[in-house]
């Protein structure tokens, strides 16, 4: 087999055979190996009498070298020797990455992505001379035999090889060339091979802490030497690229081995070139300069100590404030003092006693997330600040005062300085830290409080200068509040200009302002300014009175409050889908107060690009502009108020003068109509005309008793009542009417609640305001049905009547088939003289209509504290909802504190309902139970909130409807 080897490999065994130093050697051996057997990469290693490594290995690879890895190579190096050398013949590893062989070193064979393994010990003469290592990355192998054969075959070779070159070269052939040269010069002298030792100069055994045996027996890595700060540089500078490889000259620190202490050198490097381009290893001339580099290097800490003290000097006569001023000093002293991090604390404005920090540099990401931690507890800064003393720290994490964010930033030591001014007072702590232990002396100590005492004139004037600046600019921003708040414009506009205004000063968003109803418990949107909220927030109605509402303890404490997640904060109190619509992140809360009086609520989105303690530290201020925006509103709603009494009282006068004059020219009509019957009863014409006569000044009466009755509306007399026996009443008295019409093509059902509906209401009032919403269905409709239904529901936020506060309600609801209304008439149907029957296109006046109908409806409704709201389709008729409070203080089964005595109103206040017509009128009356009932009156009333009663018992009344006469 050897015979077959050395002839199909014979250029191979040859380079072996006569290469001419050991070196050269372990390089055909290794090229050889790792060719034959088409490996990725192979070793070659050499053992000292001791069976350790004599020289570092060998590597043949053909895949790029990685130097990340070489620590990783070496330890299963390593491992397979020790195999190697317990097995006879060859040792096999099919797969390395489960092979129990292999557990010690399975993560290094993991990160180089080895998947099988061989090795062979090298012998000569019986005796172990070193190992072959080889390795399969692309693929797992599975050995055959010829791999075993070849790889026994090529042992044999190298070890004659070996021990060849062994012997002509001699143990003390790589320094004899040294020898003279060095004997007594001062220059440090070593050889690298690989990045290893492979001979060091007496001067470089002193510098480095070695010795040869340790070189020959266990190996030493030259850069394991080197300071960690200048390992890099010189690792790039060994590692040239594109063939360019020079001789270069830097400066490094090492280590000694024996003392740990690091000397600066300035070392020159030279190539060995192997075969005129590879690089074989290194030669190296280096001198100690640790004496010169002192003396520059605390030349240079002397011109950053000025450097920092003229940038704190600059801070005094720049116009910055005490956090950019504290910011500036810290980053100066960091560098000054040759430290790594530090921070600054100062006494907070508006807390006493209270330490905050300003500014931090150099510490990890994980500091920036926890740095709230230091403001809570007794910790370093706050013992300085309060003794007023500088404290010198050899170990950080040996002091008992240290917090766990400093012992987590794996700190050495530290340098802690009081910022004091004139007369010893102590404005706050300066601070600065190192990883390395008993870095700070007396030198360092002395040039930090002479910092520090600038930083403490800087943020004094600082202090003096942002406190100036503060008050002009509240100054500023409430004139210009004042400016807008005057104009005579509407409140959108003036609210709009004001939020401009704040805008520009405070760096807010979104504006929105809830005002609080008569009862103090809920904010209904007002007005709202900024992308996403204006349409969403202006109606929205919020139910503030429970314990622990956010805004409600904002209006209960009156102080202005910033919330950093507004969002996650609302959502439990029924606003998830506006929370989640509006986006709402960190927002500010200012109460409107004036006089002692709150009477809403600012909210504004805080610009995430401002300033963390921007917004708090203005508290102050956000109140001012509270007070502002609550005194105006308070203003605006008296004259409102004012304005709306003059108003009603010039109304009432006029339709009052209007209404006796009226009737006095009603009189003399009817007067010469009695006349005219008696003098032409025998007279057909005449009969006919007084007839017309009678008629108009019957409709004029019905009229003046409508202005007389609007001009006379007294103070609600509100009283515990029931909700379906006040219906019922109303239905006995409609029942009446219905029965003297003639047909039945209008159908009038009526509805209950099977429970009882307390309310606390005027009962004369409602019964007007129920009264005529029945009428001016029966009025709208001409074909089909009127429903008449009451229940009881909770308004809650997400309601599709916002103008109704979230509450629990009874609620009366009137449904017609009629024509319905179209959206400018849903607008105006209130307001009072508004109508659009019969109008005259020339005066806009109704010739049939009043227009008053609907507009004391909705005065009485509001006067008992009821919503009345209108819901139409134009063609499908038209929803009344009049919704009461519901009186929850009276148990369902307990009786009526006070009977309903009504006085009859029918079809004084009604829209177009002429009640001498229907008593002319004939009609049926007929009463059937909830299951005769059509569908439309059986379904169930549900308010958005989703409560939902279903009626009892149904009374239909149905007429034939025929057109006035």
């Amino acid at each position: 087999m050897l015979a077959d080897v050395k002839g199909h490999y014979s250029s191979d065994i040859d380079a072996m055979l006569t290469a001419s130093d050991v070196r050269q050697a372990m390089v055909a051996v290794v090229c050889a190996f790792g060719r034959i057997l088409q490996l990725n990469r192979a070793h070659v290693v050499l053992y000292s009498p001791e069976r350790k490594l004599l020289r570092p290995p060998v590597e043949w690879s053909d895949i790029q070298s990685d130097s990340r890895f070489d620590a990783n190579s070496f330890r299963v190096v390593k491992e397979m020797m020790r195999l190697s050398a317990q097995q006879e013949g060859v040792f096999l590893v099919p797969n390395a990455r489960v092979s129990p062989y292999c557990f010690d070193v399975r993560s290094d064979i993991e990160l180089m992505s080895i998947k099988s393994l061989i090795s062979i010990e090298l012998r000569f003469r019986g005796q172990p001379q070193g190992a072959l290592i080889g390795y399969q990355s692309d693929k797992m192998r599975n050995w055959k035999q010829a791999d075993c054969d070849i790889t026994e075959s090529l042992a044999y070779f190298a070890g004659i090889s070996l021990a060849n070159a062994l012997a002509r070269q001699g143990s003390e052939v790589e320094s004899v060339h040294y020898s003279q040269l060095l004997k007594d010069s001062q220059a440090i002298f070593f050889q690298l091979e690989a990045g290893y030792f492979s001979f060091l100069s007496e001067q470089a055994e002193q510098l480095f802490g070695l010795d040869p045996s340790t070189i020959a027996t266990e190996g030493a890595f030259f850069l394991d030497y080197v300071h960690p700060e200048d390992r890099r540089e010189l690792d790039r500078r060994f590692q040239q690229k594109d063939g360019a490889v020079e001789s270069f000259v830097e400066e490094f620190r090492v280590a000694c081995r024996k003392t740990g202490d690091y000397a600066w050198v300035l070392g020159r490097f030279s190539p060995v070139l192997a075969d005129g381009s590879s690089v074989d290893g290194w030669d190296a001339v280096a001198l100690d300069i640790t004496a010169r580099y002192g003396a520059e290097k605390r030349l240079v800490e002397e011109k950053k100590r000025l450097a920092a003290l003229y940038t704190i000097a600059e801070a005094i006569r720049g116009s910055q404030g005490p956090s950019a001023v504290a910011r500036s000093g810290i980053e100066a002293l960091i560098g000054a003092a040759n430290a790594e991090c530090g921070f600054c604390f100062l006494y907070s404005d508006f807390e006493p006693n209270h330490l905050e920090m300003v500014a931090h540099s150099g510490f990890s990401d994980a500091f920036e997330e926890r740095a709230h931690e230091m403001h809570r507890s007794a910790n370093l800064p706050a013992y300085v600040a309060i003794h007023g003393e500088p404290l010198v720290l050899a170990d950080v994490a040996d002091d008992e005062r240290t917090s766990r964010i400093l012992i987590d930033e794996d700190l050495g030591s530290g340098l802690l300085v009081p910022i004091l001014i004139d007369k010893g007072e102590v404005l706050g702590t300066i601070g600065v830290f190192c990883r390395e232990r008993n870095r700070f002396g007396a030198e360092d100590l002395q040039f930090m409080q002479a910092a520090a005492s600038q930083i403490g004139l800087a943020v004094r004037q600082a202090v003096i200068l942002a406190a100036y600046k503060k008050q002009t600019k509240r100054l500023s921003l409430l004139y210009r509040m004042g400016q807008a708040l005057s104009t005579n414009l509407s409140l959108e506009e003036v609210f709009h200009r004001t939020f401009r205004i704040i805008r520009e000063e405070l760096g807010l968003n979104r504006f929105w302002v809830g005002l609080l109803d008569n009862t103090g418990t809920h904010l209904a949107g007002h007005t709202a300014s900024g992308p996403g909220w204006k349409k969403l927030l202006i109606r929205v109605s919020i139910d503030v009175s429970g314990d622990g509402h956010p805004l409600g303890e904002i209006i209960r404490g009156r102080k202005p409050v910033v919330m950093e997640n507004s969002e996650e904060l609302f959502r439990p109190y029924g606003l998830e889908k506006i929370s989640l619509r509006m986006g709402l992140g960190r927002a500010v809360f200012i109460p409107l107060v004036t006089r002692g009086q709150v009477l809403g609520v600012l909210a504004a989105e805080i610009d995430k690009n401002s300033e963390g303690s921007t917004i708090e530290s203005e508290s102050e201020l956000l109140g001012s502009i509270g007070g502002e925006l609550a005194a105006f509103l308070r203003a605006r709603q008296l004259e409102e108020r004012i304005a709306e009494g003059e108003r009603m009282r010039t109304a009432g006068l006029l339709a009052s003068g209007i209404a006796h004059n009226f009737n006095n020219i009603l009189q003399a009509i009817l007067g010469q109509a009695s006349l005219l019957e008696l003098q032409g009863a025998d007279i057909p014409r005449v009969s006919r005309a007084v007839s017309v006569i009678n008629d108009a000044a019957t409709r004029g009466a019905g009229l003046v008793k409508k202005l007389l009755s609007f001009t006379h509306q007294g103070e609600a007399q509100r009283t515990v009542l029931e909700l379906n026996e006040l219906v019922r009443r109303l239905e006995s008295s409609f029942n009446e009417q219905m029965a003297k019409r003639s047909n039945d093509d209008v159908r009038l059902v009526f509805a209950y609640d099977k429970n009882r509906l307390m309310t606390h209401v005027d009962p004369r009032q409602v019964h007007q305001v129920i009264e005529i919403l029945i009428s001016n269905a029966l009025e709208a409709t001409t074909r089909g049905q009127v429903e008449v239904l009451t229940d009881s529901c909770v308004v809650g936020s997400t309601s599709s009547h916002p103008e109704v506060f979230p509450g629990s309600y009874v609620r009366v609801i009137v449904r017609d088939t009629g024509t319905g209304m179209s959206e400018e008439t849903i607008r105006h149907c209130f307001e009072p003289f508004y109508t659009t029957k019969n109008v005259d296109p020339r005066s806009g006046i109704g010739m049939t209509g009043s227009g008053l109908g609907l507009a004391v409806a909705y005065a009485l409704a509001k006067r008992n504290g009821a919503r009345l709201v209108v819901e139409s389709v134009l063609g499908s008729g038209t929803t009344f909802y009049l919704y009461l409070l519901r009186d929850v203080s009276v148990s369902i089964s307990e009786p009526l504190i006070a009977s309903i005595a009504v006085e009859s109103v029918q079809g004084a206040l009604t829209e177009d309902v002429s009640v001498p017509n229907m008593e002319r009128q004939s009609g049926q009356s007929q009463e059937v139970q909830l299951a005769s009932v059509p569908p439309q009156a059986q379904a169930k009333t549900t308010d958005s909130s989703g409560d939902s009663v279903a009626g009892e018992v149904v009374h239909i009344l149905s007429t034939k409807h025929s057109p006035l006469k």
